[in-house]
């Protein structure tokens, strides 16, 4: 009887165990695929994943943010009419040339645009086939669960066999009936797994076709980035034509913004030098009590929230130095007050008379006439031994003046006065005195401002996120600069801090009409952030090939 009933269990356990479980055992996935992605000309950076088998794409910002080197420039033409006819032809080329410039830089803001939509689209995908291979994986731990039941049921169907114990009816109706279970849920499972890979290729599809836009839309930003930059070139050469037509004394902006920016590097250089031990520095901060503690120099240009600034943040008291420094180049060099850095005052009296005279001719002299006259009187003064003579004799007492007053806060022996003024008078007055001279011998009114929104650089005043483009922010904590694109908190009104101080000054040009500036060189602000800037979002880690492993996370399939 027993051999019977063997028999009868011998097709079952042919046809339902061994064809059915080792189908859906051995079957595995045998295309294998690959997401296209170009992560962009900047490393793509791997979040930090919460689980071994979350799935990542690359979506880094610096890939999907096209950048605009040119988007801000401002180009200044002068609206100065000439008296030759040739600037009137240079202004009516220069013309198409700008509205060129204007649709170019739409077009490649469109194209911006539409690559930061592709984007979008890719990282939903992304975030779509995560969840796909979730469930993918948990249909293959299902699976194995129901190879581990069967296992168990062979082994109980095998000791009956070795016993030779009889199976009843309602034990085979039994075995029968779970067989029969363990096979429609196979079959499901293999129904949904193809269902879902069927799904996944379609998405992969979707991806490589939003990878193949987003590589077209890229080369034509990049095409567009090279209009604008050809285009730039040429609003350059033209300005830079215009100025030619211009009187000989006239100075381009380029070299005055740059010998204004290697003055405030040479200012920047000499006190690191100068405050390479900050214990000196805090010593002699520590122990003043009043701004009457400070030399009698520096006193005009501080405040007590000045001495407030610099014991409360010891590491802002080089930044001090360099706002006393640029406060006495302002005051008595640079400044426009200043007819010419080494004129006698009865000369500056006799040449400012003439001016005003000028100005009580019949015709009338306009401003330009008199720039022009001062241009050429001051270059031939230039030409004069006496001049030369009083202006280097006027920069060395510039020197001395300096220096005492700053060595007495970064000196801890007076012994090398003498040493520190002769290489303050080489890094920094000669420089600025040459600087000085420039400014006074242009036909175009420069100025000094200590903010370009005109605020008291003696007291604090709320930084707004949209200000930062037009000054140099520096973090009072980390002294790092904050730019445009920083992780900062932004206040409902644009707050993101508090101005703590003004280190450099604005260089800014006057219109010759007399109706608003040109900033030359953006200021130097200490701020103090209502927030610690935040770290950059990494980006998403890129797709790559399909493998096995996608169903069973990272430890393989068997």
């Amino acid at each position: 009887m027993a051999v019977e009933q063997t028999q009868e269990l011998q097709p079952l356990e042919k046809s339902m165990m061994a064809a059915r479980f080792d189908d859906s055992r051995t079957k595995e996935p045998e295309t294998w695929y690959k997401v296209v992605h170009n992560a962009g000309p900047e490393e793509v950076a791997e979040s930090p994943s919460n689980s071994e088998d979350e799935l990542h794409m690359s979506h880094d910002e610096s890939t999907t943010s096209v950048s605009r080197p040119y988007g801000s420039q401002k180009v200044a033409l002068l609206t100065t009419k000439p008296n030759q006819p040739a600037k009137l032809t240079e202004s009516e080329k220069l013309e198409p040339l700008e509205k060129d410039y204007r649709d170019l830089q739409k077009a490649y803001d469109d194209a911006r645009r539409d690559l930061h939509s592709s984007s979008r689209e890719n990282r939903d995908q992304s975030f779509e086939l995560r969840d796909i291979k979730r469930h993918l994986a948990k249909s293959q731990e299902q699976n194995t669960q129901l190879r581990e039941q069967n296992g168990l049921l062979q082994e109980a169907y095998q000791d009956h066999r070795a016993r030779g114990e009889k199976l009843s009816k309602s034990e085979r109706n039994k075995y029968n009936e779970r067989f029969e279970m363990f096979e429609n849920h196979i079959s499901h499972l293999q129904h949904e797994r193809h269902k879902r890979e069927t799904h996944m290729e379609f998405l992969i599809e979707q991806t490589r076709e939003a990878n193949d836009g987003k590589e077209r839309l890229e080369a034509e930003a990049r095409k567009l980035q090279r209009q604008i930059r050809d285009l730039s070139a040429n609003l350059t050469e033209c300005r830079d034509d215009l100025l030619r037509l211009q009187p000989t004394s006239q100075v381009s902006d380029n070299e005055i913004s740059e010998q204004f920016s290697n003055l405030d590097q040479q200012i920047a250089g000499w006190v690191d030098d100068k405050t390479e031990d900050s214990t000196v520095l805090e010593e002699k901060f520590g122990s003043i009590k009043t701004v009457d503690g400070l030399p009698e120099m520096l006193r005009m240009f501080a405040t007590p929230d000045h001495l407030r600034l610099a014991k409360k943040y010891p590491s802002s008291q080089p930044l001090l130095l360099r706002y006393f420094v640029h406060c006495y180049l302002r005051t008595f060099i640079l400044s426009s007050d200043v007819y010419l850095f080494g004129l006698d005052a009865r000369t500056i009296a006799l040449l400012q008379g003439m001016e005003e005279g000028m100005k009580q001719l019949e015709p009338c002299r306009d401003e330009k006439t008199l720039r022009n006259w001062r241009s050429e009187t001051l270059q031939g003064l230039l030409k004069m031994d006496s001049f030369i003579e009083e202006q280097s004799r006027q920069a060395k007492l510039a020197s001395q003046t300096l220096s005492s007053a700053l060595s007495a806060l970064t000196s801890a022996s007076p012994n090398d006065d003498d040493a520190d003024s002769a290489e303050l008078h080489k890094q920094i007055i000669q420089p600025t005195i040459h600087l000085a001279t420039k400014l006074r011998l242009s036909t175009t009114d420069y100025r000094l401002t200590f903010h370009p929104f005109t605020r008291d650089p003696g007291k604090t005043a709320t930084a707004y996120h949209h200000e930062i483009p037009n000054c140099s922010m520096v973090d009072i904590t980390t002294h790092k600069i904050v730019r445009p694109d920083s992780m900062l908190k932004v206040g409902d009104d644009g707050r993101v801090g508090e101005e703590m101080l003004v280190v450099s000054p604005a260089l800014v040009r006057e219109h010759t009409d007399g109706k608003g500036r040109v900033m030359v060189c953006k200021p130097t602000v200490l701020v103090r952030l209502d927030e610690p800037m935040g770290k950059r979002s990494r980006g998403i880690r890129a797709l790559g090939a399909w493998t096995p492993s996608w169903l069973v996370g990272d430890e393989g399939v068997e």
